[in-house]
């Protein structure tokens, strides 16, 4: 037992790492994954019959003493969120949570742990669920509380490090640098000018649902009102016509969205996972390839350019309201 002194040692202090550094990129997990344990094979050779058995013992009892360390400190009194009820899986690990995403019931799942648990539900080893509305304004109003890792997750392509779309950018004051580009597209005046094409959509919904009962047809609302929001969503932000109320989604593009979003769910409840899936060919193929769609359109409007004052135009500051007009990477994932 004590040949594994030196084992158990390092799988501690790993554990402390991993608690105070909280590394991400792929180099500090092979450090501390492999080359640390691999190291202390030296230590373990002289007691085994050969270097491979060494190794193998140094590095999988550095990982069992690593996770036992990690479980016990997640589940002990003085872990900061230990007194607040939740799942027992939960407490130990995000995993379950990434894999109830998947399958599009992460909402659901929430419901039933607030009303099993109560208005503050532990939901992952350093994560709260809140269903207070006194809550709301403290946690995401203007002064609320910062953007958790979730959207590193979930904007974690290499060419986000640098440009981010509104929604995922976690700090203060770029956020609110390109809010106030995109609040240009949401003034009174601006949102005026968008009521033609929204009374255009509605009249081709009701349209959609007149033909149908006319031939006896069941409507999936869930499906109809999704197709005109994104109908309306491309006459706003982009100018075009994919027209999703006419074809059904002709061209896949839906379908590749909802293809690619259990990845993008396991990615933003495991955001340290980015690093790894978007450089292993094919992992993230779903994702790639929606994002990818969306960045041509974005394209093949900036060379059409503006016939009407869409979204797309005040985010581009095509009116010249800025002495420096936005950067076209940063135009591109605000889009995406």
């Amino acid at each position: 037992m004590r040949t594994l002194l030196p084992s158990v040692a390092a799988g501690a202090a790993g554990h402390l790492a991993y608690k105070y550094l909280e590394p991400r990129k792929v180099r500090w997990h092979l450090v501390l994954l492999v080359l640390v344990p691999l190291s202390l094979t030296s230590s373990l050779f002289p007691h085994y019959s050969s270097v491979i058995l060494a190794a193998i013992v140094a590095w999988s009892s550095y990982v069992i003493v690593l996770v036992i360390f990690t479980i016990a400190y997640r589940l002990s009194p003085p872990h900061p969120l230990a007194r607040y009820p939740g799942p027992f899986i939960c407490k130990l690990t995000k995993m379950h949570f990434a894999l109830v995403s998947t399958g599009g019931r992460q909402h659901i799942y929430y419901h039933e742990l607030h009303r099993h648990y109560g208005d503050i539900v532990r939901t992952g080893p350093n994560e709260l669920s809140f269903c207070t509305p006194e809550l709301i304004v403290p946690m995401v109003g203007p002064r609320g509380m910062p953007k958790a890792e979730f959207w590193d997750g979930q904007f974690g392509e290499p060419e986000q490090k640098i440009f981010r779309s509104l929604v995922g950018i976690r700090d203060p004051q770029k956020h609110a640098k390109i809010r106030r580009i995109w609040a240009r597209g949401f003034t009174p005046e601006a949102l005026r000018s968008y009521h033609p094409i929204l009374n255009k959509r509605v009249s081709n919904l009701i349209s959609h649902f007149d033909a149908r009962v006319a031939r006896g047809q069941t409507i999936d609302l869930s499906k109809w009102i999704s197709y005109f929001t994104y109908d309306v969503m491309s006459d706003i932000a982009f100018g075009d016509d994919i027209e999703m109320m006419q074809h059904q989604d002709s061209m896949g593009f839906w379908k590749t969205m909802e293809e690619a979003m259990p990845t993008g769910m396991v990615l933003a409840h495991i955001p340290w996972l980015t690093n790894f899936v978007y450089k292993v060919p094919g992992v993230a193929r779903k994702i790639k390839i929606f994002r990818e769609s969306a960045r041509q359109r974005v394209l093949r409007r900036l060379e059409r350019g503006s016939t009407t004052q869409d979204l797309f135009y005040h985010l581009m500051d095509e009116g010249k309201l800025d002495p420096t007009p936005p950067a076209i990477e940063q135009v591109l994932v605000m889009r995406l």
